[in-house]
């Protein structure tokens, strides 16, 4: 089925410090690391320069500390001054960037992905799951260009590759997800589905699943389906193309 799905930009721009819920904090919690941390997950594409009194409103911290936490991050490098505003410094791709470079999979996904965005003229990626989100690894452009880079963030629940991933964890997390989420309960059997043939057609896209040498999924490809096909034609020509590379890096992945 086609639908759509909304990107949650590079980085969540409306992190409050209620996200993190108390019962989940352990008793060694810093709340000032915590507060640093909102700050910066305050900006995104849709606000790459904020005041400290967007800052405060954006991540429910007071102003005086929305202030305090903007001028350290300044003088640690992360963030400067512009005009009374603020913005981002590339020093703070230094973050995702060293969780990617710890990342075997990436690198051993990326030549298949390149000939699998080059066999479809489409936009290939590779994504794993964090909490309810999709998370992108990986993204090699294909002839049309489609708007996601390393590192944009999906509902997991409105993706492709969302679907796959879900459906792709263990029995007892699959029913937690979906008790701690009852508006989602209506998308058991589609999950089930999904599950049992081993690829997802959603928002657009096809996605499959890629396993370890244990047989967990570990992450997901995912190509956009061309405007040009309808759902049929495309799981007819995309779909064997897309799980014939996931079995690719499965077999790189299990060398490695």
């Amino acid at each position: 089925m086609f639908g759509r799905r909304t990107s949650r930009g590079a980085v969540e721009g409306s992190s409050t410090m209620s996200d993190t819920p108390a019962a989940g904090r352990g008793p060694h919690f810093v709340q000032s690391v915590a507060r640093a941390f909102a700050v910066l997950r305050a900006f995104d594409a849709a606000h790459p320069s904020l005041a400290p009194r967007e800052v405060a409103r954006k991540t429910g911290l007071d102003g005086a500390t929305a202030r305090r936490m903007l001028s350290t991050l300044a003088d640690l490098g992360y963030v400067r001054g512009d005009g009374g505003a603020y913005r981002l410094t590339p020093r703070t791709l230094e973050l995702g960037c060293a969780y990617l470079s710890t990342l075997a999979l990436p690198h051993l996904a990326q030549p298949h992905l390149q000939s699998l965005a080059h066999a479809l003229g489409a936009t290939a990626s590779l994504a794993v799951l964090d909490g309810d989100d999709v998370f992108q690894l990986a993204v090699l452009p294909g002839f049309r260009r489609d708007a996601t880079t390393v590192g944009t963030r999906f509902n997991a629940w409105e993706s492709a590759s969302g679907f796959v991933l879900l459906a792709g964890v263990p029995d007892d997390e699959f029913e937690r997800r979906l008790r701690a989420h009852p508006d989602q309960t209506d998308l058991r059997d589609d999950l089930k589905h999904v599950r049992a043939r081993g690829w997802a057609l959603l928002g657009g896209a096809v996605a499959a699943p890629v396993r370890n040498r244990q047989g967990k999924v570990v992450a997901a490809i995912e190509v956009f389906v061309r405007p040009d096909l309808t759902p049929g034609i495309a799981v007819h020509e995309d779909v064997p193309e897309l799980v014939r590379t996931a079995h690719a890096i499965e077999t790189d992945l299990a060398r490695h």
